[in-house]
């Protein structure tokens, strides 16, 4: 009877161990494992979490929670141990969906849906928008008149592949693969913006000498 009731308590004694080892730095990590909806983390930051091993449970944590909230192209992120030294790290990464770009700089900033930047790089395939003076730096939240922008060349970029469009005082101004100018207002209806240039665009044949389509008043100019 005595050595049931030590067995049936050694258990519960193990749990208490463990977790006396977790929270008293006795317990070492030594590998830490990273991956996203996608798959594996990239390098840059599979190398940066990397920083975190060979620290106790604590440091380590607190090491990797850190590095986590200050990459702004994590979402949400969950820590996960793993007997007897891991940690699994599960992320949640941001998609940049435009960039915009400084006509006076050669940097990109990468702006998510919603209008937050969240990298900066040289070079990017997304649909871009030039501005006049800076670009907005990574964390901060692009204006309104930018965002409409951008949703704008969006919409224009899965219909007619536009890349790229510029922001002045004036509005939006794309260039069409066809050579024609079209300039955008920097508020509104976007459905009915972009539906007006569809109808126009349609009745080529009819008006075959356009080369400007100007859309920022409530009728449209063509010129």
């Amino acid at each position: 009877m005595k050595y049931r009731k030590i067995l049936s308590t050694l258990p519960f004694l193990l749990i208490i161990l463990f977790f006396f080892l977790l929270n008293y730095r006795i317990l070492i990590i030594k590998d830490i494992f990273c991956s996203n909806q996608y798959g594996e983390c990239d390098n840059a930051l599979g190398s940066s979490l990397k920083s975190a091993e060979n620290k106790s449970f604590r440091e380590s944590k607190r090491k990797l929670t850190d590095i986590l909230k200050s990459d702004g192209l994590i979402e949400d992120y969950s820590l996960q141990f793993g007997f007897p030294d891991k940690i699994k790290v599960q992320v949640l990464v941001r998609k940049p969906k435009f960039a915009v770009k400084s006509l006076e700089t050669n940097l990109l900033s990468l702006v998510e849906k919603d209008g937050q930047v969240i990298g900066v790089e040289e070079a990017s395939n997304l649909p871009t928008l030039g501005l006049e003076g800076y670009a907005p730096n990574v964390g901060e939240q692009v204006s309104q008149e930018i965002l409409f922008s951008l949703r704008i060349l969006y919409d224009l970029f899965y219909l007619y592949q536009v890349r790229f469009a510029t922001l002045r005082n004036d509005g939006v101004t794309v260039e069409l693969p066809q050579g024609t100018s079209v300039i955008f207002p920097t508020e509104g209806d976007r459905q009915v913006l972009v539906g007006s240039l569809n109808l126009i665009l349609a009745r080529g044949n009819e008006l075959p000498d356009i080369s400007q389509v100007d859309l920022r008043f409530k009728d449209p100019v063509l010129r």
